[in-house]
């Protein structure tokens, strides 16, 4: 997203997701880095770091990068240096976490494991591969989504995600242009909405 472009436009303008300094347009981004960083110190409890994965999409997507980063972070701050097969990065998608999940399955490598992923339907994938597979959720793994969408607490076992604000996100959007419209010359706001860590089955210890 080019925001110096969209900052010259001549009209109001408030873009959700994406962020950077000085830019000077309305943002509203939600607090990812917080998030992750306890959904990573939720699965610490009782997992070591050394069995601590994180699935997300390609690398250059904002929210998935940000939470990689804050998972390495909290991962070093215990003494453990991620080592490259603790990451792995795909698609926002079911299927992406179904296919890492087997390929995890099938080396023998996937009891013991905590997981956080990216998104929800990474989550989902992952936790339906190792159900296929005879591994449950939490006695074989433990698993975190993020984004608590309306499925997590639909499947069964209900799933552990980092609730993001969306409404909330949204809301300040409007807010925003009704802002720009009524004083188009004021500062630009940068909104950053709270993230919080909401525990259901798959997580816990």
């Amino acid at each position: 997203v080019d925001l110096d472009a969209i900052g010259r436009l001549d009209i109001p303008v408030a873009v959700v997701g994406v962020d950077r300094p000085g830019v000077a347009v309305e943002t509203i981004t939600c607090d990812n880095t917080t998030g992750a960083v306890r959904a990573t110190e939720h699965l610490l409890e009782s997992t070591p770091p050394e069995r601590c994965f994180f699935v997300g999409t390609h690398r250059g997507n904002l929210d998935s990068d940000e939470r990689a980063e804050s998972f390495v972070q909290t991962l070093r701050s215990r003494g453990h240096e991620p080592v490259e097969d603790q990451l792995a990065y795909g698609e926002f998608s079911f299927e992406w976490g179904w296919d890492w999940a087997m390929k995890r399955i099938e080396l023998g490598l996937m009891e013991g494991s905590a997981i956080l992923a990216a998104n929800d339907e990474i989550a989902i994938g992952i936790a339906n591969a190792a159900r296929e597979r005879g591994l449950g959720t939490p006695g074989d793994l433990r698993l975190v989504g993020f984004d608590d969408s309306r499925i997590c607490s639909l499947v069964r076992p209900e799933l552990s995600s980092v609730r993001v604000p969306v409404a909330d996100m949204g809301r300040e959007a409007v807010d925003a242009l009704i802002r720009r419209l009524e004083d188009p010359e004021s500062a630009p706001r940068h909104a950053r909405l709270a993230t919080s860590l909401i525990v259901r089955d798959s997580s816990r210890v």
